[in-house]
Formats: structure tokens, C-alpha cells, sequence
């Protein structure tokens, strides 16, 4: 049997057949998987824990569940509900007691017969010492999850997100596309028609439930992986591996889990912590492609000026590309601009708190495909982009700014100084940094008037409480000024609607909005430089353990008119040609350091 996917290119499609339409056609069935590798009655086969020593300093963990039906069957639906890291999820779960950093499953096809689905995360040193509290933490969510089989609302939901992401995943090359398309075959029972595409699906309850019917403690192995594991003695979190692998000589051992584990994993007592993710309520379902309005531009055009309205709003509509997608977004000025180690260690730190709670908070409009962004700087940046269905934009805007305004700053002191002050220090820390990172803070020494030193940062950091970030924040957004911008499938009344509905949510919560421009206040921070050559900058590195270097060389070219235009400049004039060169140059100075002189 020979499945064959040509992309595109009707010369290839010819070269193809003319190659591979001589091997003679014997009619082969596609294989029927209706023997299980893995027999659940076989002791042999499964129930096992499996050690083996890394490579790499970084532990794993990992699952490994054989399905047992005739042909290929579609587990996206599993694979969603374990895969889920928002509420109630075995990543929040896992992640808030600190025993894991990432969790996920994938298919393997490791032959024409066999379709195990792999369960991994990253354990932390606490995970790799009790791997056991990640193994009742996963089939306790099993538990509530399978037990009273699918869940047909859910069902449709990710059906609806799988299509989203199918009709409008990014652009990808040629060999990639095939690639995905086969794994897609290979997979699923599905016709060479359907190629991949959810909307073709249709839930089959009786078989939705022989799959989740496989996920329990009596059809599974666990593989841990640590280079902290040794085959010559035994360790803290593991017996000596006496074992080697046959290719590559990796140290293993297998064991089996007793009676007694086994049973206290099919008696496990589910958790309210571990539940179902509820449907998703942002996935768009208004794909409208709006009319171009008739004063619609070529270029950003202000529709709302400060005069008006106390803020500016920037609106383009798209013409070109006639998506469903949009990005808007309002940059949030304070009434002055401190460049100190003291502030930058507080934009880091509210970065990191917001950080903490927005990926819970807003994963489901992660997963419907927006992507809400608040960038905390000299200057703050509020931004959606992603689908233009109005409505849901909206509510992304909305539940984006409560997050925002309802940050706690109140956690336990131990908490804040494990996920706020240290990830700042390491950021900050000088004998740990990349030659890159390194290079990039001795230009600012010469860019910015006000020069700010790493290790002044790093101190401030662990000097700052929870209450004075509250008040940093409360002394930015006091006074205020606001540039707004809408680029995409949208008309006038979406970008001064979007822009309102930030304006509003700041001015409830005690900002005052100025009718002032103050997109040139960084300015008053950056040296002008003299034209030609003017600075060559050599550090040794501070890093013990960074064996590369950097080279760094940057030129003073002008605004980057992010903001549509001061000055009467035209819209990202600065910008597009500024990337073009890039497109030019980049290859090219590659190539020859890489080829010709070898650098």
C-alpha cells in the first residue's frame, strides 16, 4: 500500500507518478489493528516502571497507554483533556505544588500495529523524588474525566477549536504540510478526502468511550528519566540501573509495581481540584469579512484625536489579505519616565505576578486562538490580536483587563520570593548570563543617557515588598496618557469601540487621562550619536560556564514610529525599510561568516 501526497507543484506531480506509478499495484488492505502488543493479561508486558539515566540535565516522566482497537482511531479527544492546562488541569495541578514545570501526550507510531499514547511532563527535582504523587495525580483526573465517558458539549468544543486551527493555521512549508497531513492519516480512521480537516469528524460515543476505556492503572508503563540515576550505585531517587541499553549503552532497569500500588490506584479518590475544562466560550464564530469603508487608507489613519476624545486612536483597515484577524492595542504613558535599576526591577516583577495568574486566567482565549498581551515597560502595552469576530474580542479585552486590575498582592512571602524576586535576579545575574544578553547591556551604556547597571537591578529586586509593586503600579496608571491602534478586518466603529473599552476599564479604577502626546517622553533617554563610527565596547564575561562569544554591532537610525507617526513622518516608514534591509543583509552576512570565513 502506498500512500502518495504531492504539495502543490504540478511538475512534481508528474515527475511522481511517472516514478512511482511503475510499482505494481497488488491491492493491499490497510493493516487492521486487532492484536494488542501490549496484553492487558500479560504481566509480562506491562505494569512495569522503567529507570534509565538522561543524557541531558533535565528529568522525565512518562506514560505509556497501548489502545487496543481495530484500525487507527482519532484520540483528540483525550489527548485535549490531558493536554488542557487550564482549570482544574493535571499542569495547574501539578505545576501550583510544584512537582512538574510541563505536561502533555502525543501518539507514537511506532510500527503498523501499535498505537501507544504517551503521557509525559517535566518533573521537578520534588517530582523525580516522588514520581508516585504525579501517578495518583494522573489517574485521579482519569478517574473524573473517563468514568462517566464523553462528555458531548466538551466534544463539540474541541471540535470547534481543532477547526479553528486547522482553517486558519499559519503558512508552512511544503514538506511540512505532507508530513502533518500523513501523521493526520495514519492516525485516524479517516478517507484520503478528509485530510485532516475537523469538520469532517463526526462523535462516535460508543467508540469515544472504548478509548478513554483504555486509561487505567492495568494498561500502562512508567519510564523515568534522570541523569542524576547511576549504574554504579543507588541514589536518593533511584536504585542503581543494572541494565544497558543495546544501540547506545543507556543505563536502565526494570521493575514491576507491586499488588499493592496498582490497587491503590484503581481505588483513588477523585480530587475538585481535577475536573472536565468547561466549553470553551471564546472560540469565534463570526467569520464576517467586514466592507471596506470608503474613507478606508492605505495607511494608518488617526479617526479620533486627543482634541476629541482625550486619547488618539489609529485605525487601517485591510484590504489585501481580507482574514478574519485584527490586532488592537493602546500604549498606556505615565506622566514622566524614570530609567533606574530600582524601576526596572519593578516593571520585571509586576511582569512576572501578572505572569503567574494570566496564563490560567486567559487560556481559554489562548486556545481559541487570541493571543491577549500586556507588556509592562517605560511605557505600558495593552494588545489583542487574533480573530476578528467582535463580540469575543471584546470579552478577551474585558477579562484581560480584570486580570489586570484584580492582581493579588498579598500572597505568602515565600511564594512571591520563589516566582517574582529570584526569576528577576536570575534574569539579572551577571555571573549566569549569555554572551549575547551580555553584549546587549554594554550598548545600552552607550545608547541611553541614564545607564542602568544589572547588578544594581538584581539588588533592588530583593529589596522590593508585594505592597510596593501595588503602589508602582498604582503611581503608573494615576495619570496617564493613551495611544490606540486597530489594524485589520475591522471598520472605524470596531477600533473606537476597543479603544473605549480599555479607556473605560482604566478610568474606573482611579486613572486620569490627559489630553497630552507623550510618545516622546524615551526620548529624553537616548544619546543622539555622532554619524560614522563612534563606539567599539570589549567585556570579558563574567560567566565561567559560557564558552561562546558575541558579537554586537547596532546603528542609531531613527523612530520606529510604532505609533503611526510623529513629527509628520508617514506611518512606519522607519520601520519598513529598516526590516527590509534586514531581509537583505541577514542571509547574506550569514552566509559569508558561516561559509567564507568560517567565523
Amino acid at each position: 500500500m502506498l500512500t502518495l501526497l504531492i504539495n502543490f507543484s504540478l511538475s512534481l506531480e508528474l515527475l511522481a507518478e511517472e516514478t512511482f506509478g511503475k510499482i505494481p499495484n497488488k491491492n493491499r488492505k490497510r493493516p487492521q489493528n486487532t492484536a494488542l502488543p501490549f496484553p492487558t493479561s500479560n504481566k509480562r508486558y506491562l505494569g512495569k516502571k522503567v529507570y534509565f539515566k538522561m543524557k541531558r540535565k533535565v528529568d522525565q516522566l512518562t506514560f505509556l497507554f497501548p489502545i487496543n482497537l481495530a484500525n487507527y482511531v482519532n484520540v483528540d479527544y483525550i489527548i485535549y483533556l490531558l493536554d488542557h492546562e487550564g482549570s482544574g488541569s493535571i499542569y495547574q495541578y501539578l505545576l501550583s505544588r510544584g512537582y512538574a514545570t510541563t505536561f502533555g501526550s502525543f501518539v507514537i507510531l511506532e510500527d503498523s500495529q501499535t498505537v501507544p499514547l504517551a503521557v509525559y511532563c517535566q518533573p521537578t527535582e520534588k517530582g523525580i523524588v516522588d514520581p508516585y504523587f504525579i501517578v495518583e495525580t494522573v489517574f485521579k483526573y482519569l478517574k473524573a474525566a473517563c468514568s462517566d465517558g464523553v462528555d458531548e458539549k466538551l466534544w463539540e468544543s474541541m471540535k470547534q477549536i481543532n477547526e479553528l486551527n486547522f482553517r486558519f493555521q499559519e503558512k508552512e512549508e511544503g514538506d511540512s504540510l505532507v508530513s502533518s497531513i500523513l501523521d493526520r492519516m495514519g492516525t485516524s480512521n479517516v478517507t484520503q478526502k478528509y485530510l485532516g480537516a475537523p469538520s469532517q469528524l463526526s462523535l462516535d460515543v460508543e467508540v469515544e468511550n472504548k478509548i478513554l476505556g483504555f486509561f487505567h492503572p492495568d494498561n500502562f508503563n512508567l519510564y523515568v528519566g534522570s541523569d542524576s540515576f547511576s549504574d554504579t550505585e543507588a541514589t536518593s531517587n533511584g536504585p542503581r540501573l543494572t541494565e544497558h541499553e543495546y544501540f547506545y549503552s543507556t543505563p536502565y532497569l526494570v521493575t514491576n509495581f507491586t499488588e499493592e500500588q496498582l490497587e491503590a490506584w484503581r481505588n483513588v479518590e477523585t480530587d475538585p481540584e481535577l475536573h472536565l475544562p468547561q466549553p470553551n466560550t471564546f472560540v469565534p464564530n463570526n467569520f464576517e469579512i467586514f466592507d471596506i469603508e470608503d474613507d478606508a487608507g492605505k495607511l494608518p489613519t488617526e479617526i479620533v484625536s486627543r482634541d476629541e476624545a482625550d486619547m488618539s486612536i489609529w485605525w487601517l483597515q485591510d484590504q489585501e489579505w481580507m482574514q478574519p484577524k485584527l490586532y488592537t492595542g493602546c500604549k498606556i504613558f505615565p506622566n514622566q519616565i524614570t530609567r533606574n535599576a530600582r524601576t526596572w526591577a519593578l516593571e520585571n516583577m509586576i511582569s512576572d505576578i501578572y505572569g503567574l495568574v494570566k496564563n490560567l486566567a486567559l487560556y481559554e482565549a489562548w486556545e481559541a486562538d487570541f493571543n491577549p498581551i500586556v507588556d509592562f515597560d517605560e511605557s505600558w502595552y495593552i494588545v489583542v490580536f487574533g480573530h476578528s469576530d467582535p463580540k469575543k474580542v471584546e470579552d478577551v479585552l474585558n477579562k484581560m483587563l480584570d486580570v489586570l486590575f484584580n492582581l493579588d498582592f498579598t500572597v505568602d512571602d515565600a511564594l512571591f520570593k520563589s516566582n517574582v524576586v529570584l526569576p528577576v535576579q536570575e534574569h539579572y545575574d551577571e555571573d549566569h548570563e549569555g554572551s549575547y544578553h551580555f553584549a546587549d547591556k554594554y550598548i545600552d551604556s552607550i545608547v541611553f543617557q541614564e545607564f542602568v547597571d544589572w547588578t544594581d537591578v538584581k539588588k533592588a529586586a530583593g529589596e522590593i515588598s508585594q505592597l510596593e509593586v501595588k503602589e508602582y503600579m498604582t503611581n503608573f496608571l494615576a495619570d496617564i496618557s493613551l495611544s490606540c491602534s486597530t489594524f485589520g478586518n475591522v471598520g472605524k466603529e470596531h477600533a473606537i469601540r476597543y479603544s473605549n473599552i480599555v479607556k473605560e476599564k482604566l478610568v474606573e479604577h482611579g486613572s486620569t487621562i490627559q489630553n497630552e502626546d507623550r510618545r516622546s517622553l524615551k526620548d529624553q533617554n537616548i544619546n543622539q550619536l555622532p554619524s560614522g563610527p563612534s563606539h567599539v565596547i570589549r567585556r570579558s564575561m563574567k560567566n565561567p560556564d559560557e564558552v561562546n562569544s558575541a558579537t554586537l554591532v547596532m546603528f542609531q537610525i531613527g523612530r520606529e514610529e510604532a505609533d503611526c507617526g510623529i513629527e509628520g513622518s508617514p506611518p512606519y516608514t522607519v520601520k519598513a525599510f529598516t526590516g527590509l534591509l534586514e531581509l537583505i543583509m541577514g542571509q547574506s552576512c550569514f552566509s559569508y561568516l558561516r561559509t567564507e570565513v568560517t567565523f
